[in-house]
């Protein structure tokens, strides 16, 4: 999500080694199409996205673009890094397992996508009996419910509750954080006097 921008930016990558022309069947406007042959996003895959998404952004040194961002491996490569330096593009990663309070689109959009995208599935095989939805369908099942339920207002309904933006330090109270309690645990030091001392060696010189 682009927030005061009114755009959004998709990427669909499939479990595929080279993407067919026909994945890109009734997808949204702009999106980004990538292969990877185990189906899970990896760092080449963001770098591509990240890239349009500085084409589509534009970010100066006097304007510079925040990209918030989850703790995933592929954030933080060392190319996507070097890229987002080089143009202008501050990454923020959000905490260890804090994004389904602080993550705008846990918060406000994906619930309700996957509920309407799971509507319109139920939706394509009533129309087609006997058939199987495939991957060539993929892409025009999500433009359908993306266009449904990715509205601003929710976007920036995410953004809000999550304390983001405008910034409130103090959207989140101490009742938030009791399912930490139980991992406050006072760990005793171990002693290390059963263990055996090693004899030190003695350093030897050497002369060239």
């Amino acid at each position: 999500m682009l927030l005061e921008t009114n755009l959004y930016h998709l990427c669909l990558y499939f479990p595929e080694k080279k993407i067919n022309d026909r994945l890109r069947i009734g997808a949204p406007e702009g999106a980004v199409f990538a292969a990877q042959e185990n189906g899970w996003i990896n760092g080449f895959i963001f770098e591509k996205w990240l890239a349009a998404f500085i084409k589509l952004t534009h970010p100066t040194n006097a304007e510079p673009v925040l990209l918030i961002v989850d703790g995933h491996s592929s954030h933080k490569e060392y190319a996507v890094i070097q890229m987002a330096r080089k143009n202008n593009v501050h990454m923020l990663s959000l905490p260890p397992h804090s994004t389904h309070k602080m993550q705008p689109l846990d918060r406000t959009i994906m619930g309700p996508f996957k509920n309407i995208f799971s509507e319109q599935c139920s939706l394509w095989m009533r129309k087609n009996p006997f058939q199987r939805i495939t991957e060539f369908e993929i892409a025009g099942l999500v433009n359908h419910a993306f266009t449904k339920i990715c509205r601003m207002d929710l976007a920036k309904s995410g953004f809000e509750c999550s304390g983001i933006h405008p910034i409130n330090p103090n959207i989140f109270t101490d009742t938030d954080f009791l399912g930490a309690k139980g991992l406050d645990i006072d760990l005793p030091l171990q002693s290390t006097s059963h263990l055996p001392k090693q004899k030190e060696k003695k350093n030897k010189r050497v002369l060239f």
